[in-house]
């Protein structure tokens, strides 16, 4: 549990050491969430590191926070990563694409990612252009605009390109596109099984800026050796050795920043082997971000409903009950909300056979089909 004097002692004495900024980060992170592996902190405590040093890098992967159901503490994660990002950006939700634009080469932290894709498709198409051409250094997205000058009468339109380049992190529960997913480090959260302490920004600020002024010194400081560091890298990573392609490329910038930290902190505890380990989760849970996560409770209570039978109808009515009798499913809070969330796993709600109520007609084989996908 942090207290208050400690929170003083390292305002006083924060070390300019990369590696204790990235265990302090670390520290915070473990201390107001509750990750699936620890090692999940190291890469966010990274992540946000980088924020300071990506224009460095040829490469920036996003992070995508998922949980299969809400109230899993997306949101919350999301505040503690603009807390400690350059320039302590907003969370935002629901951008205008004139926003999303106008923000190259900014830190963009989107949350309820979902709300956007689902309200508006010109809003998604231009969320997803962007996404998928920021991640690489010199990414554009070109716009038709009206030409410079005064607004008269026949005004020629002129192409202008956007700068996309930038760290972005958001937060959904629906799957990834393909191209997304090939550019983000994946950390997928589910409901916590004690509760965390409160999430008290203020109490949090001065501690953060520090940490955000440190952070900023130390990569104006180093920018020679990082831009040295990368460039000497080789082909390829014995670490990293066995991922694919897209996802060493943006693992190299953070693997960077934990070796330059490991080296200003020789007698440790080493960054690079709890980095390594985040991102070798990320790249385990890759096999499944292109599919909804389908929570384990909720997958249980089906498969205990089914029993024995090859196929059993049951009413939205009853199954909602019974989710709700579960903690881990409270926040399924009516019969739409149990229908949106079953339709990612090929679910709609029917007319039961005697024509008095509808459900779901749950099946042996849809069980087998997604046993796999079970979060």
């Amino acid at each position: 549990m942090i207290t208050l004097s400690h929170e003083e002692e390292v305002l006083r004495a924060v070390s300019v050491r990369l590696a204790d900024l990235l265990d302090e980060l670390e520290r915070q992170l473990l201390h107001y969430m509750e990750f699936q592996v620890p090692e999940q902190a190291m890469l966010t405590a990274c992540w946000i590191a980088n924020t300071y040093t990506f224009e460095k890098f040829r490469y920036c992967g996003y992070l995508a926070l998922r949980s299969s159901l809400p109230q899993c503490g997306k949101s919350r994660l999301l505040r503690l990563i603009a807390l400690g990002s350059k320039g302590n950006p907003r969370v935002i939700t629901i951008p205008t694409a004139a926003v999303l634009l106008r923000s190259g080469g900014q830190v963009i932290i989107i949350d309820e990612a979902d709300r956007l894709t689902n309200r508006d498709k010109e809003m998604q198409g231009m969320l997803i252009a962007v996404l998928n051409s920021g991640f690489e250094r010199g990414g554009l997205v070109p716009r038709s605009v009206k030409g410079g000058g005064k607004k008269e009468k026949g005004e020629e339109w002129v192409v202008k390109e956007y700068p996309t380049y930038g760290p972005k992190a958001f937060a959904g529960v629906e799957k990834l596109t393909d191209t997304l997913s090939d550019r983000t480090f994946t950390i997928v959260l589910n409901r916590t099984s004690s509760r965390k302490p409160r999430l008290n920004e203020r109490r949090l600020g001065d501690l953060l800026t520090t940490i955000r002024n440190e952070l900023q010194g130390w990569a104006d400081r180093n920018e020679s050796k990082i831009s040295a560091e990368y460039e000497a890298l080789p082909d390829e990573l014995p670490e990293l050795i066995g991922l694919d392609d897209r996802l060493q490329d943006i693992a190299e910038p953070l693997l960077v920043l934990a070796k330059l930290a490991d080296e200003e902190r020789p007698d440790g505890p080493f960054v690079t082997p709890r980095l390594l380990e985040g991102i070798r989760t990320a790249a385990k849970r890759r096999a499944f971000v292109e599919r909804a996560l389908l929570p384990r409770t909720l997958f249980e209570i089906i498969e205990s409903l089914l029993g024995a039978s090859e196929r059993k109808f049951i009413s939205s009515k009853n199954l909602l009950e019974t989710c709700r009798r579960c903690g881990e499913l409270m926040g399924i809070r009516s019969t739409k909300g149990l229908s949106s969330l079953l339709k990612r796993f090929g679910l709609c709600p029917r007319e039961s056979p005697d024509g008095m109520c509808r459900g779901y007609m749950l099946t042996k084989e849809w069980l087998e089909d997604h046993r796999a996908s079970v979060g």
